[in-house]
């Protein structure tokens, strides 16, 4: 049952609630969150929970926190709802599916948006991966769209900054297949630390 919370304030001042809900190890909050409530709300997590904020656009939430295995569950669960369409026509199956059902982040839907045509991230919110997590959203789109990955170059063309990462991705693929074989079934927790020291000095970090 959703947990409701209502925040006090001084006479005059609006009313703030917002509503919690739990989905395996994952913390979503929905509605005003005032500032100080955060480090309070970021303490019903597990040790090593993430912050996912592509995750909370696709469910509306203002918040989602948890695992990364977990969120990775939950963004598989989460439909976008029909593709236009107007968009679909331009678009392959097995794009459309990631659409609707893809594990999305920033990152992943920077290349998507940038070899399709189709908007799903803001030119200005374009970006990198910044961590393991990101990298596997990445990979996982390219893996599911083939037509995608043929013209996966053409992302560093656009945006320069993803140069180092475009091509060294095999061997950011080779560094993960290592450290973590089972990273599609989200079977064991343990993090990828390798590949993220090796993304971070790719790109400079």
């Amino acid at each position: 049952m959703p947990l409701q919370f209502q925040i006090e304030t001084k006479p005059g001042d609006n009313v703030a609630t917002y509503r919690i809900e739990r989905r395996l190890s994952c913390v979503l909050v929905f509605g005003q969150v005032p500032l100080n409530d955060c480090v309070v709300l970021a303490k019903l997590c597990p040790e090593g929970a993430h912050l996912d904020l592509a995750l909370a656009k696709r469910l509306h939430a203002t918040l989602v926190m948890g695992m990364p295995e977990d969120l990775a569950i939950l963004a598989k669960r989460v439909v976008a709802g029909p593709v236009p369409e107007k968009i679909a026509a331009k678009l392959s199956p097995q794009a459309i599916q990631w659409l609707a059902t893809g594990a999305r982040g920033i990152s992943s839907e920077t290349i998507f948006t940038l070899i399709t045509g189709v908007s799903c991230i803001k030119e200005e919110d374009m970006d990198i991966p910044y961590d393991a997590y990101d990298f596997v959203r990445c990979r996982l789109l390219l893996e599911a769209c083939p037509e995608i990955q043929a013209r996966f170059a053409e992302v560093m063309v656009k945006q320069p900054k993803w140069k180092p990462i475009v091509e060294n991705w095999d061997l950011l693929c080779k560094t993960l297949d290592e450290e973590k074989p089972q990273w599609r079934d989200g079977t064991t927790r343990v993090a990828p630390h390798k590949t993220y020291r090796l993304l971070k000095e790719l790109i400079g970090m």
